[in-house]
């Protein structure tokens, strides 16, 4: 995976967001995984990113995923330079 593809989640992230990447772990497993196959299951928006006002972003993701993209795991994050702001899965119940 190319590192400069990798933005590590800072406090201001969280801060602006109110949401933490454990928080949001599930739904980006659930967004790679509509971009695996994105023409066949998503063709309209698909499409719609392929134009050039949205920078062909459409392509660009179909690329990486070729490419081998992988989500970070929680608990296996070391890019994050805030760790303790990335593992919060004790508060939420989760193991």
């Amino acid at each position: 995976m190319d590192p400069k593809l990798i933005i590590p989640q800072t406090p201001a992230h969280i801060y602006y967001s109110n949401y933490t990447y454990s928080q949001i772990f599930s739904l980006v497993l659930l967004m790679v995984e509509c971009c695996e196959d994105a023409r066949k299951h998503h063709a309209a928006i698909y499409d719609k990113y392929l134009d050039k006002r949205y920078k062909r972003a459409s392509q660009f993701a179909e690329t990486e995923m070729k490419r081998g993209f992988q989500v970070l795991d929680v608990n296996t994050n070391t890019l994050a330079p805030y760790p303790s702001l990335y593992d919060d899965r004790s508060l939420w119940g989760q193991k």
